[in-house]
């Protein structure tokens, strides 16, 4: 639907498709008059029954005109969705609201010697109806009703009337059962016509199924659109609560978007999300929703394949080339693995914003300006060349790019580049150099310059070996197992343990039974093509088993069964699993690096410390902005409040009371070296390191966070304002800030720690092994500058240094030249990938040159 393909498609099934009972299997076909006047003599012999002529069905409008003209022709009422009203006194309807209007023909007793008055009646409902009558029965307690004057009873009759539809076009040949005429709608999930009634379009079990107002009153959040958007509330719960439910098994520190959520489809569509009706509309032996089904790819080749002939070839050229048009760009922009009918909610940001790239190409316009961010986010070397030539398609259509990008590839193919800087935050802000790349690197003072004239070299810090396997390159690169005892270090004794996790039979969504090898207290890229099933190994099988593994032992239960996987071997070492991922690390404007990162406890006592403070009896609470004594209760400690807006979203302005420092008057006069606790929150990263030098617990977090590029953040920016790469860089550094070192405050220079240890082994016991951390990084690198890519480098190298294990997807090729081990996911995406078609150092598999990514990593070594 974002690309408009499954509009064309539902035009092209609504014309060309061929309609099938969706009970009898039988092929729709014509009925005459005469079948039907047979049919309603038999099936309601005996019994009370309308004749009424289908005028209106799910459109929305007042319909006045209609009631004057049936005035007109003699007819008293029209009964508007399912309720009897005069036409004398037609009351004005809301024309926000799908009505179905039918006119009443006749009312009469079915019986043979009234077949003439049948007959009449029904050829004249068939004339009005164009083809359809609708018969309405029983109307014993309806005439009932009117008779007595009982307008409750009248209107409960009404409601209560059974209908059923006969066609003269359209009517199953064996049972009989006749079918309204094709419409558009019909092959919507997001309408009452077409959707599945049991999961109102969405294609997954409800734990409740919303209903219709049976007088579509728009006041009563009850009409159609209020019902689809009930229907996604609630399956938008349903997997987030899986998802909490899931998470609430693994380690604390999984996201629950780490976990596999798998939605329970729904019984009636079989989670089609279309009704019985039109699934049974078949082109070319296939449903719409079968269609939407096949990969992005699949589906081109079948289209090309399709033929038509004399008129269906007239109706079909246009609707087809639209079709095909928009398919071919989905190809172009690398996402060719895609099923057109995959939930958006689901998509990368990366691959939505190339869906949307793909719809504007599509459409074929000129002169537009188009802005794009970052659009080579999760995108391999190999797809950023479609991409790129893709842009520049758009651009020779007469069109501009603007393009804000990290990518060398891209700054390096662009017609003109503006580099901003020098630095980031206050000491950024100004146009620093223009041009072409080529300009730029001769800039003195363009980082951007210097870094395209002298690339990073690589690597940084000397490769660490991987332990021996003893497998051979061809096993490893197709996945096939190898023998235990040569791919798992033996784990004989009390305290051993593996030098590798190994994962057997990964089979969770196009994962092909594949078996891979993470060396332990290294780190690993997972690369591959779009599609290639990298976040399935490394997310949703790796990451979310050990988790539940390492959780469980550490709780001393029983350990889960793999999910996705066949067996996982080697993790016995592992004491955490944690995600650094780039969801925000808070939600309100409290939250903020200082807190999150946990220094802000530390500048708290040492303000609690002053001789101020201590005269006047406050302790460190004092100093929180998130309990009430010394903030600011005006806007509760936030520095900002939020104003309320009718019909337009809330508007957050800085507080008038505090003006943003967050404390109050009398909190505020308390001062540390010349500053308050105000000032301290407003200071960025590089300003608090030089102002806390003599404290180590506050200089080194912070030594960490300007490591890490993210010097020019100030202590209480709130986290909400925080881009998704600076939250998993304060991220890191949470992490960076646990471990020890190079002997900095290492536990090993403690002489109680050196004769623990050396009573232990004089006692004969084995000593445990130090504790190791599995985290695993998904696409790191995002919104990162090169110079901020080599900070990060860095960053991942300490955590390597200090045992923990790293399991880094990434298409950065800078992370894979720093890579101990890849494992290279494809050879292409979707169906064509799922299978591990090399592993090995970054220098080995640059060495085979056979893969995409062999060949993209080859080529850029040889440029460092």
């Amino acid at each position: 639907t974002l690309t408009e393909i499954y509009h064309f498609l539902r035009l092209l099934y609504v014309k060309l498709g061929v309609q099938y009972c969706p009970n009898c299997e039988a092929r729709i076909e014509p009925q005459d008059f005469d079948a039907i006047a047979a049919r309603i003599l038999r099936d309601y012999r005996g019994r009370h029954i309308g004749l009424l002529a289908p005028l209106v069905v799910a459109r929305k409008g007042v319909y006045t005109d209609l009631a004057k003209w049936a005035k007109a022709k003699g007819f008293g009422h029209l009964r508007v969705d399912g309720a009897f009203l005069p036409t004398d006194r037609f009351p004005r309807l809301d024309r926000y609201v799908e009505h179905d209007i039918e006119l009443p023909i006749a009312d009469l007793t079915v019986d043979p010697a009234g077949e003439s008055q049948l007959r009449d009646a029904l050829r004249q409902a068939l004339d009005l109806g164009k083809g359809i009558v609708m018969v309405a029965a029983p109307l014993d307690g309806l005439r009932s009703a009117a008779d007595n004057g009982d307008a409750q009873g009248y209107e409960a009759a009404a409601a209560a009337l059974e209908t059923r539809l006969f066609s003269t076009k359209r009517a199953c040949p064996s049972c009989g059962t006749s079918f309204p005429e094709p419409d558009p709608r019909m092959f919507s999930f997001n309408s009452k016509i077409g959707w599945c009634p049991d999961c109102i379009g969405t294609g997954v079990r409800l734990p409740y199924v919303p209903k219709l107002d049976p007088k579509n009153r728009a006041d009563e959040d009850s009409s159609t659109d209020a019902i689809g958007h009930l229907a996604e509330k609630l399956a938008d719960q349903l997997a987030a609560q899986a998802a909490a439910a899931t998470s609430e098994k693994t380690a604390p520190g999984i996201s629950p978007e780490a976990t596999t959520v798998v939605d329970e489809p729904c019984p009636a569509c079989d989670g089609r999300r279309l009704n019985p009706s039109a699934l049974a509309v078949r082109l070319l032996d296939l449903s719409i929703a079968e269609l939407t089904a096949m990969p992005v790819d699949d589906c081109l080749r079948w289209l090309r394949q399709l033929g038509f002939s004399g008129r269906e070839q007239e109706i079909a050229r246009d609707v087809l080339t639209e079709i095909r048009s928009r398919l071919e760009f989905l190809a172009a922009v690398g996402l060719g693995y895609l099923t057109l009918d995959r939930a958006a909610p689901t998509l990368s940001g990366g691959e939505a914003q190339r869906i949307r790239l793909a719809a504007q190409l599509g459409s074929n316009l000129q002169g537009v300006c188009y802005v794009l961010d970052e659009p080579t986010i999760g995108l391999h070397p190999h797809d950023n060349r479609i991409l790129l030539d893709t842009l520049e398609a758009l651009r020779e259509k007469g069109n501009t790019l603007l393009v804000v990008e990290h990518d060398e590839d891209t700054i390096r193919r662009a017609d003109h580049v503006i580099d901003i800087g020098p630095g980031a935050g206050r000491l950024g802000g100004r146009i620093i150099a223009t041009g072409r790349h080529d300009e730029l690197a001769k800039h003195p003072d363009s980082l951007t310059g210097r870094f395209l004239a002298n690339p990073l070299p690589h690597p940084l810090v000397p490769p660490r070996p991987v332990p021996a396997t003893g497998a051979d390159s061809a096993s490893i690169a197709e996945g096939r197992p190898s023998s235990p005892t040569v791919a798992i270090a033996s784990t004989e004794g009390a305290g051993a343990t593996s030098a590798w996790l190994s994962l057997r039979g990964a089979h969770l969504h196009n994962l092909r039974h594949v078996n891979a090898r993470i060396p332990l207290r290294r780190m690993t890229v997972v690369t591959g093509v779009s599609g290639s099933g990298k976040s399935t190994l490394a997310r949703d099988v790796l990451l979310a088993n050990v988790a539940a593994l390492v959780h469980a032992r550490n709780q001393r239960r029983p350990l889960p069964k793999p999910a996705g996987v066949d067996a996982i071997e080697g993790w016995e070492g592992i004491t955490r699993v944690l995600e650094v991922d780039q969801t925000p690390i808070g939600k309100t404007p409290r939250s903020c690096p200082a807190t999150y990162v946990g220094f802000w406890d530390a500048i708290r006592r040492l303000f609690a410390d002053t001789s101020e403070a201590r005269i006047r009896g406050w302790g460190p609470g004092r100093f929180s902005f998130n309990t009430a004594g010394g903030r600011c209760e005006a806007c509760a400690g936030q520095g900002q409040q939020t104003i309320e807006m009718s019909f337009l979203p809330d508007v957050k302005v800085l507080c008038d009371v505090c003006r943003g420092s967050r404390f109050n008057r009398e909190t505020l006069a308390v001062l540390l070296r010349g500053k308050s606790i105000g000032d301290v929150l407003a200071m960025d990263v590089d300003e608090a390191l030089a102002f806390f030098a003599a404290h180590p617990a506050i200089a080194r977090p912070l030594q960490l966070l300007q490591d890490v590029g993210l010097g020019y953040l100030t202590l209480g920016q709130p986290s909400p304002t925080l881009s998704g790469g600076e939250a998993q860089r304060i991220k890191l550094v949470t992490e960076l800030a646990k471990v020890r070192i190079d002997g900095a405050g290492d536990g090993d220079d403690d002489p109680r720690v050196l004769r623990a240890r050396a009573k232990a082994l004089a006692a004969g016991r084995r000593l445990p092994p130090p504790p190791q951390t599995l985290y695993v990084l998904d696409e790191p690198t995002v919104g990162l500058h090169m110079a901020d890519v080599e900070k990060l480098i860095r960053v991942l190298h300490r955590l390597v240094d200090a045992g923990n294990t790293l399991v880094v997807v990434e298409h950065n090729l800078d992370i894979w030249a720093e890579a101990d081990w890849i494992v290279d996911l494809g050879p292409e995406g979707g169906a064509g990938g799922g299978r591990i078609v090399a592993a090995g150092p970054p220098a080995e598999l640059a060495a085979r040159g056979v893969t995409h990514t062999a060949r993209a990593l080859a080529g850029f070594l040889g440029t460092r």
